[in-house]
């Protein structure tokens, strides 16, 4: 027989803090949990500093701010040591948020908006998308991607305050496509009435946009055609002649 089984299970060592390696435990330093890490700390380490979760807000749209460790050279990054940085792309992590936060939904057709903007800005040798950029409050991030979101971002959404940002962004941005003879060359006429008013892929509301050439249409127009895109049937019988000929 072992001393195990005279004795019974040896003790289990006690865990220690990652933060400063002391021994925690009942009959030691009590624990606290670090909402962040998911980890435990001592009471030196973990002195109740508070923080929003990231996976938190993503997934659940909760935004409140819950015990965390900070300011640890071993300790968890938390979010808000750096919250102005774009890490969370919504589209890869949960685009159903998008659906499901009726704040998010209208902040992602928002964003869409002003990348499109942004690439018309970006095509003009006007200076204007300098302009637009002095703007974006150091948020350059925000013409690149209409996912990509700093913590920052998602607090501000919550708020209420990140909406009328991006709208005198998109306002400034229009205006200047709109009086801009550059711009105005980029873009489209309706190619199924032909009216001869000049259509942009950013103006949600009255337009639409084929997802294989993306030719803008009028939304009214595009509704009445049962084909689909002209442009696109044009390319394909081009092709299919090409093939037979």
């Amino acid at each position: 027989m072992s001393l195990e089984e005279l004795t019974g299970p040896a003790a289990h060592t006690p865990p220690f803090s990652p933060g400063c390696s002391r021994q925690i435990g009942f009959s030691f330093v009590r624990p606290k949990l670090c909402a962040f890490s998911g980890l435990y700390y001592c009471d030196i380490c973990h002195q109740d500093d508070a923080s929003v979760i990231p996976a938190r807000i993503i997934h659940n749209w909760d935004l409140a701010k819950c015990p965390c460790v900070s300011g640890l050279p071993a300790g968890p990054q938390v979010p808000d040591a750096d919250p102005g940085r774009p890490l969370i792309n919504l589209q890869l992590v949960n685009a159903s948020l998008y659906e499901h936060v009726e704040q998010m939904r209208l902040i992602g057709r928002s964003r869409e908006q002003l990348k499109l903007l942004g690439d018309y800005l970006g095509l003009c040798r006007s200076g204007a998308l300098k302009e637009l950029s002095k703007r974006l409050n150091h948020r350059n991030y925000l013409l690149e991607s209409p996912h990509r979101f700093s913590v920052a971002d998602l607090q501000q959404i919550a708020e209420g305050v990140y909406e009328g940002f991006l709208k005198a962004l998109i306002e400034f941005a229009s205006q200047h496509v709109y009086h801009c003879d550059l711009c105005t060359q980029h873009g489209f006429i309706c190619q199924i009435c032909h009216h001869h008013d000049i259509i942009f892929p950013f103006e949600f509301d009255t337009t639409a946009r084929c997802a294989e050439c993306k030719t803008v249409f009028h939304q009214g127009c595009q509704a009445v055609v049962k084909k689909g895109c002209p442009r696109c049937a044009r390319r394909r019988k081009h092709q299919e002649q090409n093939i037979l000929t």
